[in-house]
C-alpha cells in the first residue's frame, strides 16, 4: 500500500533532513553546550596543531565520556611546559591531560606524529576504592575468559584483555585498593 504524504509535510520533512545534515556537517565544536568542553577542544587543536574538527572527533570519541560528572577539573602539559624542553619546536606534539573528579583520576597522553598523520592516545583511569571493591574486581577478572592475568603478587595483579591493548591493574592495600583501566587508541589524521 502506497501512502501519499501531503506536499507540505514532505517539504517540512525534506527541510528538516537538510537542516539536520547541515547541522551534522557543521557539527563539531558547535554542538557542545558546555563552555569548558568547547575550550578543551580548541586548546587541544592548538596544542597538537590539528584542526578543530579533528580535535572535536578525538574529544567526542575518547574524552567526552570521562567528563560525565557535574564537578570536574582538568589541566595539561605540552611540548613547551618545561623551561629547558628540547622538543618545543618539534613537529611531533604531545599533550598530557589530567581530568579530576570526585571519584577518579583520568590521565590521557596524546601524541601527534606529524609524518605518520596519527594521534596515539593512552588513557589511564584510576579509581581509588575500598579494599573489598578491588578484591571483587580481581575475582571478576580472574573468572572472565576475555582476560588473562599477566602478573600478580600479594599486593597487585594486572590483566590484559586478550587480543587488545587494554589492561586492568589492581593494587590492594590494608584498607584500600586502586583499580586502574589502561587503554591504547589511535586516531588517523586525514
Amino acid at each position: 500500500m502506497i501512502t501519499k504524504i501531503p506536499l507540505m509535510t514532505f517539504s517540512a520533512l525534506f527541510l528538516s533532513l537538510m537542516l539536520s545534515t547541515q547541522a551534522k556537517a557543521l557539527g563539531g565544536i558547535d554542538t557542545l553546550s558546555d563552555k569548558n568542553e568547547k575550550e578543551m577542544v580548541v586548546r587541544m587543536a592548538e596544542i597538537l596543531e590539528i584542526s578543530k574538527d579533528q580535535s572535536y572527533e578525538i574529544f567526542k570519541n575518547f574524552i567526552q565520556n570521562y567528563l560525565d560528572f557535574e564537578d570536574w577539573s582538568a589541566y595539561w602539559s605540552k611540548n613547551d611546559t618545561l623551561d629547558n624542553s628540547k622538543v618545543v619546536n618539534s613537529i611531533d606534539k604531545f599533550l598530557f591531560l589530567t581530568i579530576l573528579n570526585d571519584n577518579r583520576v583520568i590521565n590521557l597522553s596524546l601524541f601527534k606524529f606529524s609524518k605518520e598523520k596519527q594521534v596515539t592516545l593512552q588513557i589511564v583511569e584510576s579509581l581509588p576504592r575500598q579494599k573489598s571493591s578491588g578484591l571483587e574486581k580481581y575475582e571478576e577478572l580472574k573468572a572472565d575468559k576475555k582476560f588473562e592475568m599477566e602478573d600478580e603478587n600479594s599486593k597487585f595483579a594486572y590483566f590484559t584483555e586478550k587480543g587488545m591493548a587494554s589492561k586492568v591493574n589492581i593494587s590492594i592495600r590494608d584498607t584500600s585498593s586502586l583499580i586502574q583501566f589502561v587503554d591504547l587508541r589511535s586516531f588517523n589524521l586525514n
